[in-house]
């Protein structure tokens, strides 16, 4: 059991860093500081969100989509919590969700809320199927979560405060010179022996973590390649695995502290695939942890 030093110590740093945010997103301490904090913010910001398109054009202003949100958030170590998406009695020819997201810090406490909803009877949503349809509440729903805590910061960052998919139904611009993508070099797929061995050494594995298994899983569905097959299965066998089965050894709050340092780096490394991996977790990572549970 902790002791009560320690116990005051651990809650004196979770404080610490609620201040610490709260400072940034109200500036109420010391302004100056805090704007000069967020403007260092807004260089990396604008860089991520041109360099990957990360908005979109509407009637000549950029709106910025979840993913640079979320990649705004992932800077200042907060990151979206999926609370609830469900679906809501609407009538028969209707398929609607709601969905509520919150903004958490590493420390698992709340800095932001937001509720949303999406609905097949919306006019760009007549022929989605319900998986989008719910994919979207939670989209929509960390969108505004996000904005409720940073929308000030977007705002210096020259961008549109109100995220791209609340402005769903408003037609874009259109691009003054549309580009074609340039074409790629035929690509070789990742062997059945590879693709068994990453299955078997890293899926298979207890030491992976959901974002390793999503990310990994998800490639695998779209064409791996042979390369990152190799570069794969290399880094976990001389790298990943060993340092894992150490640090289990060693405890699990080393484990776990390390856990949530890869997954803050992969977050913003993906800040696309925010929204697609939080559905994934409360889908398809539930299941696969009651399998492994009944093995």
């Amino acid at each position: 059991m902790p002791k009560k030093k320690e116990i005051a110590h651990k809650e004196n740093k979770d404080i610490k860093v609620v201040n610490n945010i709260a400072s940034l997103l109200s500036g109420r301490d010391d302004p100056e500081n805090a704007l000069e904090v967020a403007k260092k913010y807004t260089k990396v910001l604008v860089d991520i969100i041109e360099n990957q398109k990360l908005y979109s054009e509407i009637q000549k202003r950029k709106y910025i989509r979840v993913e640079g949100w979320t990649a705004l958030a992932g800077m200042v170590g907060v990151f979206p919590h999926t609370e609830y998406s469900k679906r809501l009695e609407r009538g028969a020819t209707e398929i609607a969700y709601e969905a509520k997201v919150i903004m958490k810090n590493i420390h698992g406490l709340e800095v932001a809320s937001a509720e949303a909803m999406c609905s097949n009877h919306e006019d760009n949503k007549k022929n989605q199927p319900e998986y989008a349809i719910k994919s979207m509440s939670i989209t929509r729903a960390t969108g505004k979560a996000c904005r409720l805590a940073f929308s000030w910061i977007i705002a210096l960052a020259g961008y549109e405060t109100t995220p791209a998919e609340e402005m769903d139904g408003v037609k874009p611009s259109k691009p003054s010179q549309p580009q074609k993508p340039p074409a790629q070099p035929p690509t070789e797929l990742a062997t059945p022996k590879q693709i068994a061995l990453i299955e078997k050494q890293i899926l298979g594995s207890h030491l992976a973590f959901p974002f390793d298994y999503f990310f990994i899983d998800r490639q695998i569905k779209h064409g791996m390649t042979k390369a990152v097959a190799k570069v794969v299965i290399d880094m976990w066998l001389k790298t990943e695995h060993p340092v894992r089965v150490k640090l289990e050894k060693k405890g699990e709050k080393y484990f776990d502290e390390y856990c949530q340092q890869k997954f803050a780096k992969w977050m913003k490394s993906h800040p696309q695939l925010v929204v697609e991996y939080n559905v994934w977790v409360e889908s398809d990572w539930k299941k696969i942890v009651e399998k492994r549970k009944e093995t």
